[in-house]
Parts: structure tokens; C-alpha cells; sequence
């Protein structure tokens, strides 16, 4: 059975929805890979993680950007940062595993329930 995470690497506290969502992205993301990852490690056991970045799907459909406009819209500013946010938690996970010598033996699937294009003009 899986533990909650331990006091030592979290603050108590889970930070709230935002968006973009980046205070808890980064609570969650500790929470995976120096929390959960580690234990799982430690058990020298093949394991699977499932790693859900709020962001972008939080700061899509909850972006204050457009309020009563049609630009910039789903694309805006708000958008963007969310993507930015879940590339960064990805590019963190990989290098977790890559420090901790998890690397050859760990493969990382990346899926969405929706796309928003982010289209130049």
C-alpha cells in the first residue's frame, strides 16, 4: 500500500488551483519524484507511475484572459504558461529518472484529453 507523502520533502499544506497552476505543480511534482518515485526505488520493484499535470488543461478552461472578448482567447497568456508548466514537470520527471539511473529501463508516455492548437498569426 502506498503511503501519503512524508512531511520531510512536502510542506503540509497542498497549495490551491491557480492558474497557471505552478505552486502546485511543483507540490505534486515533489511529491513524485522525491516521495513516491524514491519509495518505489527503494523497493526494487518494477513499478508504474501516472504523473497528472494540472496545467494546461487547469489554466484552459479557467483563463481570465478573454472575459468578455473573443481575443486572445483560448490561446492567450494563461494558456501558454499552463503548456510551459507541464513541460517543465515533464522535463523534471525525466531527469529523475535519469539521476536516479532509471533511465534505460523507464519508459514515459505522454497523453492529453483535448488539444487547443496555439497557432502564430
Amino acid at each position: 500500500m502506498v503511503q501519503p507523502p512524508r512531511a520531510a520533502f512536502l510542506p503540509a499544506q497542498v497549495p490551491g488551483p491557480q492558474v497557471p497552476n505552478i505552486a502546485q505543480e511543483d507540490w505534486l511534482m515533489d511529491a513524485t519524484t522525491k516521495d513516491r518515485a524514491a519509495a518505489f526505488q527503494k523497493s526494487g520493484k518494477p513499478f508504474v507511475l501516472l504523473f497528472w499535470s494540472r496545467d494546461p488543461d487547469m489554466s484552459q478552461h479557467n483563463t481570465k484572459d478573454s472575459i468578455g472578448k473573443l481575443e486572445p482567447g483560448i490561446n492567450g497568456p494563461s494558456a501558454k504558461a499552463g503548456t510551459h508548466n507541464a513541460d517543465t514537470m515533464l522535463e523534471r520527471i525525466a531527469r529523475r529518472a535519469e539521476g536516479a539511473g532509471l533511465d534505460g529501463d523507464t519508459d514515459i508516455f505522454v497523453t492529453a484529453d483535448h488539444r487547443f492548437p496555439h497557432h502564430q498569426p
